[in-house]
């Protein structure tokens, strides 16, 4: 299922979440890997600030000794 967003909403997004998956999840999107790199896409496209979540816009890795 396609979701829509305008700017102001992704700004929005951004500046009430703490992680880019968070902001996934605000805009009614699944965090799937698609997904995030069109988010990181649109983040950068608007030069939306990103310093406060954590690694920016660099994709979330998982820590490969967690479950």
């Amino acid at each position: 299922m396609a979701f829509v967003y305008d700017e102001k909403q992704l700004t929005k997004a951004v500046r009430e979440s703490t992680t880019l998956r968070e902001v996934a999840v605000r805009l009614g999107a699944q965090p799937a890997s698609g997904t995030m790199s069109h988010l990181r896409r649109r983040i950068a496209e608007a030069g939306i600030d990103v310093g406060r979540l954590p690694g920016g816009l660099e994709p979330e890795t998982r820590d490969s000794s967690t479950p």
